[in-house]
């Protein structure tokens, strides 16, 4: 499993982009790239038509959107074991739910 990430964030959003430098930080996710989701127009459609942050595997150009870009991450962290609770019955959905609620509401979410 590649460890190698890049993280596309919205530009324009703060919270977006304090969210992963704070994830890649906790995360110990040290040679993962930040990336800014309009600095590649597949990227930016994707993103549009999901309504999500993306994380790829670069090697695979495998993406992943919502709470499993989340759960993406921490299997490349030190602790990949915390990957099984998306295993949990519902952890997946209730993810989804929580990140479209915040997705939904970016005029607040991205003044932070």
């Amino acid at each position: 499993m590649s460890k190698k990430l890049t993280i596309y964030y919205d530009f324009d959003c703060g919270f977006c982009y304090k969210g992963c430098i704070f994830l890649k930080s906790i995360l110990s996710l040290h040679d993962t790239t930040l990336s800014p989701i309009q600095s590649e127009t597949k990227i930016h459609e994707t993103s549009l038509k999901e309504n999500s942050w993306i994380v790829e595997e670069p090697d695979t150009k495998r993406q992943f959107i919502r709470s499993s870009a989340f759960w993406r991450l921490i299997r490349a962290s030190p602790f990949p074991f915390l990957y099984y609770i998306s295993k949990i019955p519902g952890v997946i959905p209730l993810g989804d739910s929580i990140y479209t609620f915040v997705a939904n509401h970016r005029p607040r979410t991205c003044k932070v």
